[in-house]
């Protein structure tokens, strides 16, 4: 925590990104380490698991859904040959169709997990930030608790405001105000203005 206080320190002054709009909209429903948990290595669940069959994030209006379709964000055989050809926008784009069933696609928490664990061993902020967050609350096939605040400490490094949203959270359930406080302010000045409500 006190890397990513230094780090806040010296880009306070600099003018911050704002995230694309399905980054902000997946935060909303709640480099590749050189220390690798065992687990991140494990068999993960198998297609048949029922939990694999449930979305990641929620969509319950549908706000995802028509938001993909009106870009004609869908799941076509190029999307599908794009991310085989290891192209990130392709896989993030695939990425988030699983993990909210949306697109044409059925929710598969499993193939959402690995698309956005590639992408976070590349050093993807965002996708350090949802692996972090599946991997720490469960929602994922592959639970760790410890790997999980990692891949959210290198997402929060990175000045991702997903990932201070998820800290704060994890900070608040285990009774860590002070420090649930400063991450849903730095993901609020970093651009997420639904850490605010919280």
């Amino acid at each position: 925590m006190k890397r990513l206080k230094q780090k806040l320190k010296q880009k306070q002054n600099k003018p911050l990104n704002l995230l694309l709009i399905a980054t902000l909209a997946i935060a909303t429903s709640c480099q590749q380490s050189n220390k690798q948990s065992a687990d991140v290595n494990a068999p993960l669940l198998s297609d048949t698991t029922s939990l694999n069959n449930q979305p990641i994030f929620d969509d319950p209006e549908g706000e995802m859904d028509s938001l993909y379709r009106a870009y004609n964000y869908i799941y076509t055989p190029e999307l599908e040959a794009a991310v085989q050809s290891g192209n990130a926008d392709a896989m993030q784009m695939l990425a988030s169709m699983y993990a909210y069933g949306i697109g044409g696609v059925e929710p598969n928490r499993k193939k959402a997990f690995q698309l956005y664990r590639h992408l976070a061993e590349l050093g993807d902020a965002n996708a350090q930030a949802y692996i972090g967050y599946m991997m720490l609350y469960g929602v994922g096939p592959i639970e760790d608790a410890e790997a999980g605040l990692e891949w959210l400490e290198k997402s929060a490094n990175q000045l991702c405001p997903t990932a201070f949203y998820y800290l704060s959270n994890y900070f608040e359930q285990t009774g860590d105000t002070a420090n649930a406080r400063v991450c849903y302010q730095n993901a609020i000045k970093l651009g997420l203005p639904h850490a605010a409500e919280e």
